[in-house]
């Protein structure tokens, strides 16, 4: 099967090849493009990388990552070639879709469930986040005077993050406090707080970024604990709590249905949804074997079941299935086209 991939801003890719490492295009083309194409029987292509001059008519199935070429998408539709938008976003998609797409790839349920309600016309598929994590390392929990706690994420969702839960972070004298947002996050907010790490680079290969000191990779593997406070009122994916739950850090979360289906309540993790619940749960974890039990049950838990790997192997075995669907759709519409033209020949003859 031949797959071929479509980045968001795939067009700058020849001006700024770093476009490509951009967080939604890593974790949604790059890594399951590189996936995909370890596999038996699939061929993959990622415009701007393997391909700049794509001949997109020549494969079986093309992957638009969150944004769609709605004209390029229809005329390989009608063409009889799977296509498929992935949107990790909470997006407001137009109608007529099923004239354009074969199907909607998303990162959750609680994301399915918003383009479900859209009433797209189309099937709408989960395909989970994997998690980026380096398989060779994870936290070795010890006892602190001080805990390093942290959050990550772009400049806006990591201002929402960290306003949720500062009120909390100002009454443990002992937690040492982190956000890596980007050298872009330069707000009046950002210039008022000490929190940031501007250094912290985002945009790199998850496999360079295991050897990079100022890698997100590094960043999230310092933290004692890490937390995914609530990044603004609409779905998100679960990607944050999966990498610090694959290096063994525990994670306390805001109790949203995407992290619900990944995390056990005083098992893998803990939820917390006000000033009460987010301060019990970080006490709880001042313990290092607390830390170090949650951790590991934590990382058996997700390091393979959400791997790379096995996320790419799932997301071929998804378009695999949309193939078929379509090839056996277009083969029955061809036998209906041809069952009319010779009724309407017969009527001629008459």
């Amino acid at each position: 099967m031949r797959v071929l991939w479509y980045p968001k801003r795939w067009k700058e890719l020849k001006a700024d090849p770093s476009v490509i490492y951009i967080t939604s295009n890593r974790m949604r083309a790059f890594n399951f493009h590189d996936s995909v194409s370890s596999l038996s029987g699939m061929q993959s292509d990622l415009v701007g990388v393997t391909t700049h001059s794509p001949k997109p008519f020549a494969y079986d199935a093309v992957v638009f990552q969150k944004v769609l070429d709605r004209r390029l998408a229809f005329m390989l539709r009608q063409s009889g070639i799977t296509t498929v938008l992935d949107a990790c976003d909470a997006l407001h998609l137009p109608a007529h879709l099923p004239l354009t797409l074969s199907a909607l790839i998303t990162s959750n349920e609680e994301l399915a469930e918003h383009f479900r309600n859209q009433s797209l016309g189309i099937p709408v598929i989960v395909v989970e986040d994997a998690h980026e994590a380096n398989p060779e390392f994870h936290k070795v929990h010890k006892a602190k005077d001080r805990l390093l706690v942290t959050t990550y994420g772009t400049p806006d969702t990591a201002e929402w993050s960290i306003r949720a839960i500062e009120p909390v972070l100002k009454t443990l004298p002992w937690i040492d406090f982190r956000c890596a947002a980007g050298s872009n996050a330069k707000t009046d907010y950002w210039k008022s707080v000490k929190y940031n790490d501007p250094a912290i680079d985002f945009h790199m290969d998850r496999k360079s970024a295991w050897r990079r000191p100022l890698s997100w990779q590094n960043f999230i593997l310092s933290s004692d604990i890490g937390v995914v406070p609530p990044a603004e009122p609409r779905p998100r994916s679960h990607h944050k709590a999966l990498n610090y739950m694959a290096y063994g850090i525990p994670v306390v979360c805001y109790p949203s249905p995407a992290h619900k289906s990944l995390i056990r309540h005083g098992e893998t993790g803990f939820f917390a949804s006000n000033d009460h619940e987010w301060r019990a749960a970080l006490e709880t974890l001042r313990d290092p074997a607390v830390r170090a039990r949650m951790g590991e049950k934590a990382r058996q838990e997700v390091m393979e079941k959400y791997s790379v790997e096995s996320m790419g192997q799932k997301y071929a075995n998804v378009l695999g299935s949309l193939r078929r669907t379509d090839m056996e759709r277009r083969s029955l519409m061809q036998r209906i086209v041809h069952r009319i033209s010779k009724i309407a020949s017969k009527g001629l003859r008459v």
